[in-house]
């Protein structure tokens, strides 16, 4: 079993390896597995990692991942603010050590999303499109890609610049529209997801 393998790797490490970047790794996965079977002390023991890691790796772009971990966990409890703080800490640390990156889109995605369900829509909107351009820039058909500008696309229609989130909301059925029969695009749920948010997009016309 999962957990009985990570208490043992913790035990060991903690006998030979104490305040190692290894054992701040197997003490994150402790607490992502914990979120994964929505115990409630998930975001407790993530953020007991990401207290050893911030001491023995700060620069280390491990220390973005968890703390996207523990965004996500938050967000997972509604959480929103604790949401905030660990997805500002991602993105502060991936832009350091990965700058142009996909993992340091994906943070500036996770906190953009975080201000958008917090409605707090400037920034909101600021950081998706950074977050596109900068995917896009990587592969501008990508799941990746076409995800951020659908979250753009609710971002404007939530402020109420409707037209605005219908050509994003376009944009994205396009763009699977014309993907290969066998591209994983099809597999998604891009399409369905465009199409229900185009919907009520278009009453408010």
């Amino acid at each position: 079993e999962a957990a009985a393998g990570f208490a043992a790797a913790r035990a060991r490490l903690e006998a030979l390896a104490p305040g190692s970047v290894e054992l701040a790794m197997v003490m994150d996965r402790q607490g992502t597995l914990a979120g994964i079977q929505s115990q409630p002390d998930a975001l407790e023991r993530i953020e007991q990692a990401l207290v050893l890691m911030r001491r023995v790796g700060p620069r280390l772009g491990l220390r973005g991942n968890m703390a996207f971990n523990a965004h996500l966990i938050a967000l997972q409890g509604r959480r929103f603010a604790a949401a905030e703080t660990y997805a500002r800490e991602s993105l502060a640390v991936l832009s350091a050590v990965a700058p142009g990156s996909l993992p340091e889109a994906h943070a500036r995605t996770g906190l953009a999303d975080v201000l958008m369900r917090r409605t707090q829509y400037d920034e909101a909107e600021s950081l998706f499109r950074a977050a596109l351009a900068q995917s896009e820039s990587i592969d501008a058909s990508s799941y990746e890609t076409l995800s951020t500008r659908l979250q753009l696309g609710q971002t404007l229609a939530a402020r109420g610049r409707t037209t605005d989130a219908l050509a994003e909301f376009d944009a994205v059925i396009a763009a699977v529209a014309a993907s290969a029969a066998d591209s994983p695009l099809r597999t998604t749920n891009l399409m369905l997801d465009a199409q229900s948010f185009r919907m009520p997009a278009l009453l408010d016309l």
